[in-house]
């Protein structure tokens, strides 16, 4: 007998897709999940997917379907483990969501009095007077800046040549120049090619962690500056090429492996 709560996590899932207009189709071409493994999802048969990517492919649908990924991450684990979902954490997400104001706001309160300094004509006054002083000091600033300017001198020293004293500048090769620059700027080059379905969490020079899954003869690829730190679902399931160099990664099928690459080659942690 199926889980209710499975059955409610399944509804949500089915019902936000409509909502959303989307076929399941156009949500596998999108997130890359198989169409059979969504459907499952939506029918509460959870313990047909592969448990390594269960989080995964939950996260993923979710996005897709504007739903928290993370909120229904937490149903599905409680569901799962059998306790009641302490989903406090998520009480003000639709809350978040921006608001339509209806009513236009007024920039002009009919009552407030007319200001009367501006129709006094000895405000008026007061202000040409001030207007003129500040002009006649920008005049004089410029008129000083122009006076220096032409009568500057200029100081011109010339060194006595002598051709036993001349320095021949070094010849610089612009190719080895050229050569040097790419050594020191560019970053090397990871590739990554599915072999089998594999779940992947990536964290490329210790900034933003991004997940994914790759798929039979997908490429996934990163130009990094100085390290990347993988989780990869099966060690056996994808290829990685650093700078275009096979790097073997040995492992056993399903098998979840922590992985440290660098220029270098690859740590397994």
């Amino acid at each position: 007998m199926m889980n209710d709560r499975f059955y409610q996590i399944a509804e949500e899932f089915k019902q936000a897709r409509l909502k959303s207009e989307l076929t399941l189709k156009q949500i596998a071409s999108r997130t890359r999940i198989e169409i059979k493994y969504l459907y499952a999802i939506e029918e509460g048969n959870f313990s047909y997917l592969p448990d390594v990517y269960i989080n995964a492919f939950i996260k993923e649908f979710a996005s897709e379907i504007g739903l928290s990924p993370k909120l229904m991450s937490e149903k599905f684990k409680a569901a799962k483990e059998g306790k009641k979902e302490d989903l406090s954490q998520f009480e003000n997400v639709e809350n978040e969501l921006p608001t339509t104001i209806n009513e236009k706001k007024s920039y002009v309160d009919s009552g407030i009095q007319r200001d009367t300094y501006h129709e006094n004509p000895k405000n008026d006054k007061t202000k040409i007077y001030l207007y003129g002083g500040l002009g006649l000091i920008i005049l004089t600033i410029i008129s000083i800046f122009i006076f220096n300017a032409f009568n500057k001198e200029t100081i011109v020293v010339e060194n006595a040549y002598s051709p036993s004293t001349e320095i021949e500048k070094p010849k610089v090769d612009s190719v080895k120049q050229d050569e040097k620059v790419v050594l020191v700027v560019n970053p090397f080059h990871l590739k990554m090619i599915g072999i089998d379905t594999v779940w992947i969490r990536a964290q490329v020079d210790n900034e933003k962690t991004e997940e994914f899954t790759l798929v039979p003869s997908l490429i996934k690829v990163y130009d990094i500056k100085s390290k990347a730190d993988l989780i990869v679902g099966s060690a056996t399931s994808l290829k990685i090429f650093i700078d275009g160099k096979h790097i073997q990664v040995h492992g056993i099928k399903g098998q979840v492996k922590n992985l440290s690459i660098t220029k270098n080659g690859i740590q397994f942690n």
